[in-house]
């Protein structure tokens, strides 16, 4: 006899000490229906077995059709075998998605895990000038699959008594996370600026300390300063390695070079951005991953980065990508006032993105219909 269950998004088909499973479909079930009826009429394990083999040929892993039950933005061409997203009008991308994403979604399905921020970071990345780089898109995906173990965790597991490789296994994670809008969240490292300058008597600029140092009362020691009281808004940061040598950037409304918790940074267009991929240290606004910040002393940000804002990922391990923009929304060791979500920026960009797409049809007539069809799609998120 042969039975199944419906658990889930699965199937699961049980016979004599055997047991199968598949994702659901309403023709994957009427197969195995009808396969189950059968059996209740054999009367020989070799009658019993030749049936038991045509449900693990209708069983067998079907990977289009698992990533398109799972996620109705992805579309599998049944003659390339590739990959690709769907696009508002039932239309589709001009532009494949690695197979190392798709890997990645497959990873994600088997644990269960929802892959739309997988199909929305892609649905971004496909604004990015260089998207149809496939090369670039290669590099991408290799970026945000970059793993990373985490110290802490291997050592609690490794001490709980777990086997070293199984415990390395569960310690790693990716050095990017991906939030659930489909952005990027990476790290920026800056250096604290402590002096501000103000008019001496005559006028002109005098530089001075802007915090005050804190003393205990009874001994007249240094206990502190009064910069550890102030909240990440309200204090202030350059870049780390570049300073003030490279472009002025926006922080918010004012061009300079100063760094803010809460801000939105950007450069004034992709002029300002080196996008080759084969130099370092060049123009544009760096942030990175684990790796990044792991090379580089200083006060370490967390940071969005929206994918169709990001102009070179460098071919070095340093971990530092060069972008147009990002948001930063907290650092590791200074506690904010407020809280910023990544749902907030996404929508900040979304509608940079529809300014953009305006001042292109104005200028040019008409988007190419593929990016025009594949930006479209992000907006609607």
């Amino acid at each position: 006899m042969i039975i199944i269950n419906k658990i889930g998004e699965n199937l699961v088909i049980s016979g004599f000490n055997q047991e199968t499973s598949c994702l659901f479909t309403p023709e994957r079930l009427a197969k195995l229906e009808d396969i189950a009826w059968q059996s209740q009429t054999v009367r020989s394990m070799e009658d019993y077995q030749a049936l038991w083999a045509k449900v693990e040929e209708e069983t067998k892993d079907n990977f289009k059709e698992k990533i398109e039950a799972f996620h109705p933005g992805i579309y599998v061409s049944p003659i390339t075998k590739k990959f690709y997203a769907k696009l508002n009008g039932g239309k589709v991308s001009s532009v494949s998605i690695p197979q190392e994403l798709i890997d990645r979604m497959e990873l994600s399905i088997a644990s269960g895990i929802s892959i739309d921020p997988l199909v929305k970071l892609w649905l971004r990345f496909l604004r990015n000038p260089k998207a149809n780089q496939t090369d670039f898109a290669c590099r991408f995906v290799e970026y945000i699959n970059t793993p990373y173990v985490q110290p802490d965790v291997l050592k609690k597991l490794t001490d709980e008594g777990l086997d070293c490789q199984l415990a390395t296994e569960r310690a790693t994670t990716f050095q990017v996370k991906i939030t659930m809008e489909g952005l990027l969240n990476g790290y920026k490292v800056s250096q604290e600026i402590e002096h501000k300058f103000v008019a001496d008597e005559n006028g002109n600029p005098k530089k001075i300390n802007r915090y005050a140092a804190k003393f205990d009362e009874v001994t007249g020691e240094i206990v502190g300063s009064t910069k550890d009281e102030l909240p990440g808004e309200d204090r202030v940061f350059m870049p780390a390695v570049v300073g003030m040598s490279h472009d002025a950037f926006y922080c918010g409304d004012t061009l300079g070079h100063i760094i803010r918790v809460g801000q939105v940074h950007r450069l004034p267009d992709w002029s300002h951005v080196n996008c080759n991929d084969h130099q370092s240290a060049v123009k544009g606004l760096h942030v990175g991953n684990i790796n990044y910040i792991r090379n580089i002393e200083g006060e370490v940000h967390n940071v969005f980065v929206d994918p169709a804002h990001v102009g070179a990922i460098t071919l070095d391990s340093l971990g530092a990508i060069r972008v147009l923009q990002y948001f930063v929304h907290g650092s590791l060791k200074i506690i904010n006032r407020g809280i910023y979500h990544s749902s907030t920026y996404a929508a900040q960009t979304d509608k940079q993105w529809e300014e953009v797409k305006a001042e292109i049809l104005k200028s040019f007539g008409e988007l190419q219909e593929e990016n025009a069809q594949e930006a479209d799609e992000v907006s609607a998120l």
